[in-house]
């Protein structure tokens, strides 16, 4: 027989840890989206509305930490393993826990970087370069040459960008002079 009062004692007990674990989630999601908020602004000079959804965070937190090619597989990891369902033998493939440690491992990741950057190890644009350099097509590799210690004499008549003398193609548009 279950002594009077007890059910009431368990129930606050369940209703305690609860509360806990919502409150500890919560608190990680609030510091998550500020660093990677933070983070994006470093790198691009302003902030990012994914570091406030919560999917959105795990794609922003890969694609800062390495890639866009790593943000959109620890998105689909996340989406196939808490959402879909999906067992092998009776069990998850990869269990919710190994998702979360990749994450871990990769938000850690991303701190050093940032504390890279902000020491001067790493250049801004050479960690934004890392970020973007699986986004098919958006990094135009003619840009990416120096050319600042040649001062421009004339411009192209296709889009206007300032020219080096004697180049024979705009480093802009590519159009040849």
């Amino acid at each position: 027989m279950i002594a009077e009062g007890s059910l009431e004692r368990i129930a606050l007990f369940v209703l305690g840890i609860f509360l806990i674990t919502a409150f500890v989630m919560l608190l990680s999601f609030i510091i998550v989206g500020f660093f990677l908020n933070k983070f994006n602004k470093l790198l691009y000079g302003k902030g990012d509305a994914c570091a406030w959804i919560p999917l959105a965070q795990v794609y922003l937190l890969g694609k800062l930490a390495f890639n866009r090619t790593v943000g959109w597989i620890l998105l689909g990891l996340k989406i196939i393993v808490n959402y879909s369902g999906f067992r092998v033998n009776n069990s998850l493939f990869i269990s919710s826990g190994m998702v979360t440690l990749i994450e871990l491992v990769v938000f850690t990741y991303a701190v050093v970087k940032y504390n890279k950057i902000k020491r001067g190890e790493i250049s801004k644009e050479e960690a934004a370069y890392q970020s973007d350099q699986y986004s098919f097509g958006k990094i135009n590799p003619i840009s990416e040459v120096n050319y600042s210690n040649q001062t421009p004499k004339k411009y192209c008549p296709s889009c206007g960008s300032p020219t080096i003398e004697n180049g024979a193609f705009c480093q802009n548009c590519g159009k040849q002079l």
